[in-house]
Order: structure tokens, then sequence, then C-alpha cells
């Protein structure tokens, strides 16, 4: 059977559609040699989007050969972006692994769309005796495709439109195929922000909205957001006089207007989001200036965030939004009332301002708490905090509220020093970090138990502490009173505030939570925090 879309210009296709159809041209070509197909992996697809974006982004493919696949901002080749991606994780050194990439545009209309096409990418890689050997080479047993809206080399006219290719390979001995997952929700649900439909005020273990499957991002304040593969965006939960959507919706609802969506980000009652051409939008409550129109205007519809391209990841607090830019530094506007956007002042800002470049690499990834920002270095996985010290949650060693002397700062210091970190997050006056040995910590306000137990004497500290009980740990998400960590086996634990059951822990609600697991999930993909309610995206275990 022909493959569905194989010969449409990738610009004409959603993000997933075009990477399928790439996929299933693969493996055709591979069952016409008689080598067995590749199955979708993750991790991977994870690799190949971020190189695609970064291509886009960059421009620095000229000249072809082995230079496209190393990126001269970060230094990393294909072997350190497979593996740092999460690939094979028992066995990240040992495995074969390997990268092809195509890029094509079009000026003047639709003469050369088609070869952006994902049958175009196919054939050209099968004319080019490398690439093909890499495609039908029996030792990659898993694939991930990114297909990117954009160019990847200077010498693109300006005005050119195309798509950037990347296909990564792996050999893995264990192989870890794409699972069928379903969106979950659990927590309070007086405003629908569950999104199962059923009017039920809480939700003490998981539940899930009838045949919403296809999500792979999910993101939790007040409301919800969530991404499908298709690269469109969902919301639901409260409105209220300034939401997120229009009207709110107690089951997941589309945002009109968005489409090929890479990431997204909640805010309290604000929305951001990045489509493939790296640009950012925004939409919800613009009281703070947080949706970067320079409006100042709520908006019910996504609106750019004026002056941002190169985006790769997006944060968004209280009334704060900060995104990442491919070249590691950062970018925010909206509230910095409390010296959260780390600008050296505390003037809200209504369009994006670049924040001053005082780390010492490269930043790899960014958090937002309600009014503090959290970012960790690339290489050296060194921690930086700035904004309101509400309960010591900067962890600079004192409860100060706010030093307008060093608007950024480092930390934190106490059970450990801050670098080495690999996820952290923030909630309403708490901070959380995992290391790179999977142990997890918590500084700051303790009002929900979440430091952890041992410590409910403690109401508040600068200094931070391991959470007991967690380990093998690779991820967290706060939420504002709560913190949910992903484990190495895919399984989600939380701990803390439990007071309308977003800890999913299949019991009352009541006291605060120990560590424990969410029951019911396993297979967690991504997953999300929010005020008072949890969303994940995974497997129910009792399903055959």
């Amino acid at each position: 059977m022909a493959c569905e879309n194989a010969d449409v210009p990738a610009v004409l296709l959603s993000q997933s559609q075009a990477e399928a159809a790439v996929l299933c041209l693969i493996n055709e070509r591979r069952a016409d040699e008689g080598v067995p197909p590749l199955t979708l992996n993750l991790a991977l697809r994870t690799a190949a989007r971020e190189h695609a974006t970064a291509a886009a982004a960059i421009k620095w493919w000229d000249g072809g050969g082995s230079v496209i696949h190393t990126n001269p901002v970060t230094g990393k080749n294909e072997q350190e972006r497979i593996r740092e991606a999460g690939y094979c994780p028992l066995n990240p050194d040992g495995v074969p692994r390997s990268e092809n990439g195509y890029t094509s545009w079009y000026t003047g209309g639709q003469a050369y769309a088609g070869d952006t096409s994902p049958a175009a990418a196919v054939e050209w890689w099968m004319s080019s005796p490398g690439h093909r050997k890499t495609l039908l080479d029996p030792q990659y047993r898993e694939t991930g495709v990114g297909i990117i809206r954009g160019t990847a080399v200077s010498s693109a006219p300006p005005d050119a439109d195309g798509a950037i290719f990347v296909q990564t390979f792996g050999g893995c001995d264990k192989t870890d195929p794409l699972v069928d997952t379903e969106l979950w929700g659990f927590g309070g649900n007086g405003r629908g922000q569950v999104g199962d439909g059923s009017g039920a005020p809480e939700h003490d273990r998981p539940v899930h909205p009838a045949d919403f499957e296809e999500f792979i991002a999910v993101a939790a304040s007040r409301h919800s957001i969530g991404l499908k593969a298709d690269g469109t965006v969902w919301t639901w939960g409260p409105r209220e006089n300034k939401g997120p959507f229009p009207g709110g919706s107690d089951v997941p609802v589309q945002v009109p207007g968005l489409s090929q969506v890479t990431a997204i980000a909640a805010g309290y009652e604000h929305n951001l989001a990045i489509t493939s051409d790296t640009r950012v939008w925004a939409w919800g409550d613009n009281r703070y200036g947080q949706l970067g129109d320079n409006s100042g205007q709520d908006q019910e519809t996504p609106v750019r965030v004026r002056g941002l391209t190169g985006a790769v990841s997006v944060a968004a607090g209280w009334g704060h939004s900060i995104a990442l830019t491919h070249d590691g530094r950062l970018w925010g506007w909206g509230g910095n009332y409390h010296g959260q956007l780390g600008i050296g002042s505390y003037d809200n800002q209504k369009l994006a301002v670049p924040i001053p470049h005082v780390f010492n690499a490269p930043i790899a990834s960014i958090a937002c708490g309600d009014d503090h920002t959290l970012a960790i270095e690339r290489g050296t996985g060194q921690l930086w905090l700035w904004g309101w010290n509400s309960s010591g949650c900067l962890g600079t060693g004192t409860l100060a509220m706010m030093d307008s002397k060093v608007p950024l700062q480092p930390g934190p210091i106490g059970e450990f020093s801050g670098d080495g970190i690999v996820s952290a997050g923030g909630g309403f006056g708490t901070s959380y970090a995992v290391d790179s040995s999977g142990r997890v910590f918590a500084w700051g306000g303790n009002w929900f138990d979440q430091l952890g137990p041992g410590h409910s004497h403690i109401l508040e500290d600068p200094s931070a502490y391991r959470i007991a009980r967690i380990d093998d740990a690779i991820s967290l998400s706060a939420g504002s009173f709560h913190c949910l960590v992903l484990r190495r086996d895919k399984t989600l634990w939380g701990w803390g505030s439990n007071s309308v059951g977003q800890l999913g822990r299949g019991v009352q609600t009541g006291p605060p939570q120990p560590p424990g697991r969410v029951v019911q999930l396993k297979n967690v993909t991504a997953y999300s925090g929010g005020y008072v309610h949890s969303l994940a995206i995974g497997q129910d275990e009792n399903k055959e």
C-alpha cells in the first residue's frame, strides 16, 4: 500500500503527517531489500526534532557533508545528541547511532514545493551511497524523524519557504518502541481542569477524557493545555475573567489558529506555544505584559510574541514568561515586580527582552515558579535561580525576600552544591531539583511537607533537603504545593499537598502525603503538576 502523503509538500502537512510519511517510505525501501522495519522511538524523535529546529534557527548546513551533524553552538554531534536524549539508557555508550539530514526550499510560488515532500527527501537519501547505507543497515532497529519548516543554510533567500528533514537511527539491544498512551488527569476538577467532562469536583485517582490518545505534551496550572502529535494545541479548564481560551470547557477543545506547534507552557492564566519556525505565541491574561505583544490587553486567541525567534523552550509563572533560544540564551517578558525576569530591574516588560548572560555556559533548560525562575547550564548542570525569594526558594542561604543588588543567584547551597542538575522546577515558594544520580532535593516553603518526610516541623528553609523514598529519578514537575517525579522505570511519584487528590494515590483527600506512586499509570511519557490538579500521558497498567 502506498504511503499516505508521500508526495505532498511538507509545508502543507502537519509535522506528524510528514514524519509518518518518511518512516513509511523508509520501511518500504527496507522491505524491498529484505531488511526488518524500523520502529519509532520517542527519544530518537526528540533528538531529530531538536536538531532540525536548531538548523532552522542557526542555518549552518552550507557545504553539506559531516558539517551538518555538528551544531556549531553546542559542539554536539549526532552521537552526543542521541545519547543525551535518553536513548538506550542501560547502554548509552555502546549502542550504534547515526543520523541523516536533508533540506530543500523554494521561492516565488509552489513551483519547487514538491522538493520538500517526504518522497523527495527519501529519494535524495537513497541516491547518496552513505545515506542509503544508513537507511538500509540492519543494525539499526529504531528511528526518530524530525521535520521542521524552514531552511538550514544561510545562503537561502530571505523569502524562501522550505522544510528540514532529520532522521536518527539506533540499534539498542533492548528496544523501546513507541507505546500507545492516553491523557490522564487527577486532583481538583471544580473548574473542569481534569478534562473528563464528569462535573465531579475532584478525582483522587487518574481518569481520562475519551478518545484523546494522541497527546505528546501537557502543561497544568489553574487550567490545562495539551499538545497533540499533529501539532495542534488543546485547552480545558476555567476561563473566568481572563482565561487561556474562549468560554472555558471541561473537556479538551482545540485552540484556533495554531499548527505545527513543538512546545507548550502554562502560566497562571496565560499560555505559551512554540511553532516549528521557532516563533513564540501567547494568549490569555496580559495584565503584566506576559503575552509579549506590547499591547497589555488580554487575548483570547494566540498572538505572536514580538521580536523573538529561535526559541526551543518556554516556561511561564504567575505573570511572567521565559524563552530559551537555540544559542543557550534567555529572553523574558511580563511581570518583573519581584525581579523574576532577571534583567537587573523590577520593571514589567510588555516585549521580550534579553536576560543578561551572567552564566558560565549556555543554558540547557528552564522552569518557572510562581514568581521565580530556574535555569540549568549545559554541560555543568549548574542550577541558577532568581526572582522572589519567598520562604528561601532561591536557595541563597537567606530568607530575605529580594536582593536588588543580585538579580541572578546560583544555588542552592546546603545538601548539594547546585551542580550536576538534570531537572528543576518551582512552585509557590518552593524549589526542586533532580541530580545526575537520580536524587531529588527541595528547599523553601514546607507548609505541605514539600521538603519530604521528617521535616514537618520546618515551615521554610533556604537549604536543600533530599527527598527520602525516591531514587532513580530522571525529571520532575512542580505544582503550586505538590511535586511529581518521573522515575527511570517510567512510573510517576509525588508528594506534598493532596487536598483534592492531586497526587493520584486513590485515597481520600486529606493531609500532606509522603512520596508515593501515582496509582494505575505506567509508561508515563509526559506529565505536569498544576495549582490543585495534575496531568499525565501514559498507559493504564490494568488494561490489557
